[in-house]
């Protein structure tokens, strides 16, 4: 069995491993992404290449990518009803793609089909392939074009449940700040200028506005820095929190069309001070972070796990002013049970 990666490779990293083949691999990890409920594990690639790029549906694995220099290889297990449906569909495949599945090792749990590949001209059959192995969901071409942050960076939004190293990208955020107790009006205030200045920028077309290099978006889930007025988050003074409230924005949004945003709010909404709000890059770095399912309130369980993984990592926590905690509220509390609530919890480091 493979050894689970802590942390996943950054993509600069898989660029540089991937060469000419980086393009393909984003494209056939989108379509997956796009078509298949998946979750991701990455591990040592062993014989077989650099790393193990590992998507399950169902509890069941779909397929595999292995990272190698300049290439990777794909590789599908299918069944015995699996290779009935191949064999129905078999003049489909190119003839390179039927020569592979006839070259492939039978196992107990099925035909180890693997295809080396090194550009996009195998990329059709990897999605009849895929579709062999497991019928993608439909999804309407307006659906497929709408882009969905959480899916796009799903190392960014989706982590595991427990601690990993992620170099984090900068990019925009509508941002608000306060202090003081979420639950106070302060906050709630806040949080209602970001969703209208946001819902502004969104529904833009729909309003007779055409913004420059728009594109149709689901909104990314709020998101908050905090920290204590000695710095480091103090997780026991509520209080006397400060906090950052903020939304990341698609890649058109610039310092005019918030500009714009602003100024239709304050004419549409005035009873909503949207000058409170600023247009920001958000540079974050080498982080530490994972997946807390549960209430706020047990946060610091999971605060714990990331600060054991920390130190027996060699690094250091940097949380303070400067840097600081992050959290990405996945869930809708007023949809949510408590228990069930999905948080990123995310926390600065430098390697000691």
């Amino acid at each position: 069995m493979a050894a689970i990666l802590e942390h996943s490779p950054s993509e600069e990293e898989l660029k540089r491993l991937l060469t000419g083949s980086y393009p393909v691999w984003k494209e056939i990890e989108q379509y997956l992404f796009d078509h298949y409920q998946v979750e991701t594990q990455w591990a040592n690639g062993g014989k077989a290449g650099v790393y193990e790029y590992k998507f399950r549906s169902a509890s069941r694995t779909l397929c595999g990518f292995y990272a190698r220099n300049g290439s990777f290889g794909f590789l599908v297990t299918l069944g015995r009803k699996e290779r009935e449906r191949f064999e129905l569909a078999r003049d489909a495949f190119s003839q390179a793609v039927q020569e592979d599945y006839d070259a492939a090792q039978t196992y107990p749990d099925g035909k180890w089909v693997m295809i080396e590949v090194h550009d996009s001209g195998c990329l059709e059959d990897i999605k009849r392939l895929l579709t062999v192995k497991k019928k993608p969901r439909v999804v309407r071409d307006k659906a497929v074009q709408k882009v969905d942050y959480k899916r796009k960076l799903k190392h960014l939004y989706l982590p595991p449940t427990r601690p990993e190293v992620i170099d984090v990208p900068s990019a925009y955020y509508i941002m608000v700040d306060g202090t003081g107790d979420p639950q106070g009006k302060a906050y709630q205030e806040a949080v209602g200028i970001l969703y209208s200045l946001n819902y502004t920028i969104k529904m833009s077309r729909k309003s007779g506005t055409e913004l420059e290099g728009y594109f149709d978006y689901v909104i990314p889930p709020l998101e908050g820095l905090w920290w204590s007025p000695g710095g480091k988050l103090d997780l026991s003074q509520r209080d006397q929190w400060m906090w950052t409230s903020m939304i990341r924005q698609p890649e058109f949004v610039t310092p005019e069309v918030f500009a714009w945003a602003v100024q239709k709010c304050q004419v549409k909404k005035p009873e909503i001070d949207v000058s409170k709000a600023r247009l920001e890059v958000l540079e974050e770095g080498t982080c530490v972070q994972m997946l807390h399912i549960g209430t706020y309130d047990q946060e610091t369980e999971s605060m714990e796990k990331i600060m054991a993984f920390i130190e027996s990592n060699r690094y250091r926590d940097c949380s303070g002013q400067a840097r600081k905690h992050h959290e990405i509220y996945l869930s809708d509390p007023r949809k949510t049970v408590p228990e069930r609530l999905k948080t990123v919890l995310r926390v600065p480091v430098e390697q000691l």
